[in-house]
């Protein structure tokens, strides 16, 4: 059984609020301070650190990649936006994390690591 875990950013403190569970999502009322709640994936990156939506990876051949919801897949996946209008979307696997997945800081903290070199 997956394991459904939430985190949420402290933009005001630039704190993370880890841990919280699904239980708490739904009782909790989130100010306007927290950036959107972020879900883990049930992944663990290549040095076991829990990858999180939101997370942005390093991939050793496609680069920096973001963790993303695709709403219409009802799935995780690893994406590398080229420009406005492209992006290309990896499956985000169990191998691929744990083997060649690293991560690097996230898109709240971390927006330059998006941008391309």
């Amino acid at each position: 059984m997956r394991q459904l875990k939430f985190r949420a950013y402290n933009r005001s403190a630039e704190v993370w609020v880890e841990n919280l569970s699904e239980q708490e999502i739904g009782y909790l009322e989130i100010p306007s301070i927290y950036t959107k709640i972020m879900q883990f994936t049930g992944l663990l990156d290549k040095n076991g650190v829990e990858i999180y939506e939101g997370d942005v990876v390093s991939h050793s051949q496609a680069g920096a990649l973001t963790i993303q919801y695709i709403q219409n897949k009802c799935k995780f996946e690893a994406v590398k936006v080229r420009d406005d209008s492209l992006s290309v979307m990896y499956n985000l696997t169990r191998n691929m994390a744990t083997k060649r997945l690293e991560i690097i800081g996230n898109i709240y903290q971390n927006p330059e690591l998006l941008e391309e070199k």
